[in-house]
């Protein structure tokens, strides 16, 4: 939270974290999690090793490896899938939507129920 108060925004870290290469790595790093035991089982078998045996001098092999298909995997797998199953906004024009929501007078049942579409009805010309 403090890296998005107004008064941290010129701190050093803050600075640090917003950088382009850090907020790179943020956008890549789901996929560098996902494939980077596989890269490091296939160092290990490269040089011999068994699994978590590996030189430390492997992670030179093991972190540029790891970044790339990171990247690879975000850029032509990841965002593509995203952008797929988005839902999309309808343009149509004469679209209705009732929406209910708390009643005006909230019981503390229903205190921060979300807000519901409870129909949607289109009039075609």
């Amino acid at each position: 939270f403090a890296a998005t108060d107004p008064e941290q925004q010129q701190t050093l870290i803050a600075r640090f974290f917003s950088s382009k290469p850090m907020v790179f790595l943020g956008n890549i790093s789901m996929c560098v999690y996902m494939i980077h035991l596989l890269v490091a089982m296939l160092v290990a078998q490269l040089l011999g090793t068994p699994h978590g045996a590996s030189p430390v001098w492997a992670l030179v092999i093991l972190v540029p490896v790891s970044v790339l298909l990171g990247w690879i995997l975000t850029r032509f797998f990841e965002k593509p899938m995203a952008h797929l199953l988005r839902p999309r906004e309808t343009k149509d024009k004469g679209t209705e939507v009732i929406v209910t929501g708390p009643p005006q007078d909230p019981s503390p049942e229903v205190v921060g129920a979300p807000t519901r579409v409870v129909a949607a009805q289109t009039q075609r010309e």
